[in-house]
Order: C-alpha cells, then sequence, then structure tokens
C-alpha cells in the first residue's frame, strides 16, 4: 500500500446502445436497399482529477445512413449506385461539480470585472480546477466535444464483353471534423506552498501561486476527395488472365472552413491583414489557397497483374 486511499459518489460505468435496421426491395427498376445503424454510448469516470467527486462523461454518438441503386442492363452489364452518410459525435463533458455559480464561492464574475468570466456554456460551469503539488480537485480543466461529417457518393459499372470483364467507376466524399476545447476555461489555481512552505496552507490563505485562464477557438477542418477508375480483366487464354487499369485520385489538403489558418512566405506582405507582420500570410493572399498548400490533380495510378494458372490432372 502507498498509504493512500480514496472513494467515490459516482460509479465507473459503461452505457451502450445501439441498434440497426436494413430493407430490401426488389422493384421493376432494379434492387433499392437501405441500412441504418445508431450507437449511443457513456461512460462516466470517477476519476478524472485526484479527489473523487468531481466524474467526468465520455460521451458518443455514431450513426451510419446507406442507400444503394442496383440496375442490372441486360445479362451482361450491371451498375451500382450508393450515397451514404457517417455522423460520429463524441467528447467528454463535466459531471461533478457542475451547477456551482463561481460567485457563489466569493469570485467577482463577468465580463469587464476584474474576477473570473467563465468561457463555456452555462451547464458546465462549477467549481474551478485547483492543483496542489501532489493532488488536485475541482470540474476538470480540460475537455471538448467532436462532431465528424462525412458525405459520399459512388458509383460503379460492370460488363462482361467476351472474354473482357470491364469496370468502370468513382467516388467523391466531403468530411467535416468540428472540434469545441473548453480547456482552462474558467480558470486554473496553483498552489505550490511558495508563501507558507506548505502548499495546503496556501490554499487556506488565499495565496495561488500562479493561475491561468484560456479556451481555444473551435476548429473547422474541412477535406474533400474525388476519385475515378477504369478497369479490364482479360481472359487471354483459359489459363492466363491480364488485368490492367488506372486510377486517378485528388484530395485537398485540410483547410478550415473560416479561414482561421496562417502561412509563411518569406517577404510577403498580408492584403488580408495588412498590418500584420511581413510574411505572415493568409487565405486570400496572393498564391494562398484556403488549403494553404496546393491540391495536387496528376494522380494517376497505372495497374497491371497477371494471373496464371499451371492445370495438372491430380490422381
Amino acid at each position: 500500500s502507498n498509504g493512500a486511499y480514496t472513494t467515490s459518489a459516482f460509479d465507473n460505468t459503461l452505457r451502450d446502445d445501439k441498434w440497426s435496421s436494413r430493407i430490401d426491395a426488389n422493384t421493376k427498376i432494379g434492387l433499392i436497399s437501405g441500412y441504418y445503424f445508431f450507437d449511443q454510448y457513456a461512460l462516466t469516470n470517477p476519476y478524472p482529477v485526484s479527489l473523487p467527486g468531481f466524474a467526468i462523461a465520455g460521451v458518443g454518438r455514431a450513426q451510419n445512413l446507406n442507400i444503394g441503386f442496383t440496375k442490372s442492363f441486360g445479362p451482361s452489364s450491371v451498375n451500382e449506385f450508393r450515397v451514404s452518410y457517417v455522423r460520429n459525435r463524441y467528447g467528454s463533458t463535466p459531471v461533478g461539480g457542475v451547477g456551482v455559480k463561481l460567485s457563489s464561492l466569493g469570485f467577482v464574475e463577468g465580463p469587464g470585472t476584474l474576477g473570473i468570466f467563465p468561457q463555456l456554456p452555462a451547464q458546465y460551469e462549477g467549481a474551478p480546477n485547483i492543483a496542489f503539488n501532489s493532488f488536485s480537485m475541482g470540474t476538470p480543466g480540460g475537455f471538448s466535444i467532436s462532431y465528424n461529417n462525412t458525405y459520399q457518393v459512388m458509383d460503379n459499372f460492370s460488363k462482361v464483353l467476351g472474354t473482357h470483364t470491364w469496370k468502370f467507376g468513382g467516388a467523391a466524399h466531403y468530411d467535416q471534423i468540428t472540434t469545441k476545447q473548453y480547456g482552462e476555461s474558467e480558470g486554473n489555481f496553483q498552489f505550490d506552498g511558495q508563501e507558507t512552505g506548505n502548499d495546503f496552507a496556501d490554499f487556506l490563505l488565499g495565496a495561488p501561486s500562479g493561475y491561468q485562464q484560456g479556451v481555444q477557438i473551435p476548429f473547422h477542418t474541412r477535406t474533400k476527395y474525388a476519385g475515378l477508375y477504369a478497369q479490364d480483366s482479360w481472359r487471354a487464354r483459359p489459363n492466363l488472365t491480364v488485368n490492367y487499369g488506372v486510377r486517378w485520385d485528388a484530395s485537398t489538403p485540410f483547410y478550415e472552413a473560416f479561414n482561421q489558418m496562417e502561412a509563411l512566405i518569406y517577404g510577403e506582405q498580408s492584403v488580408v491583414f495588412p498590418g500584420s507582420p511581413k510574411g505572415w500570410v493568409f487565405p486570400g493572399d496572393p498564391g494562398v489557397p484556403i488549403t494553404i498548400a496546393p491540391t495536387r490533380y496528376n494522380n494517376f495510378a497505372p495497374r497491371l497483374g497477371l494471373a496464371w494458372s499451371d492445370r495438372k490432372r491430380v490422381v
């Protein structure tokens, strides 16, 4: 034993609820199918900080919707079309210690004052995080919530023509990642004993050695992708199949939806923010796309394969 003992009024619990549904309809115009998946979960951790009573919950919800349409054109041709949507929301939120107004703890509170201005949604306001030399208490100093969305469309066409099996198709998707950070948004106090030689005595006197507060701006990152392909599987001989084709891909570097990014180009003066230091440029400046890095559109990937069978009689 290390001489330490802790307990908590909060259980370490996990709840995970999921379900899915699928439907297929063979109609006169082709096969229509749909699939939906739902998963919601929450994990409560009673010890995100040293002292119990300030639990935090890891929460998430994942969803997937997929709709497909398959159509045959005679005995040798078929087309498959699909659209899909994937959403994933996940993050962590305080459970213990919330519901306490900083003003009820004796702090002056609000913008334009010399006190503390909480920079987070009201439902998360609570006891501020306090760090000692060997333990801490209060609502966790950092938590975040992320929202991910992916929209995708794809199509594949296949046709058998003699000894050839041709396939053509493509896909495109748009990805959104939005993250909201709430780290240290109502302050973090540090007590290390610099006033009395004892960290807890400093706390009782109200003499912190440090205080920090801040909140990160939300991230709204985005990217786009498109790809096309064509290939043939040619049965050149009864024991030899030749596969050949080509694929083209283009993917944008991740960019910020509100252009909250910057780059360095030596000697260039920004026209978007003329008051910025020379060399510090932003999307919209000459030669600076919203993706900062350029997008490559010449990504071609040829492929060639051989499949040969040495047919022997097995006795």
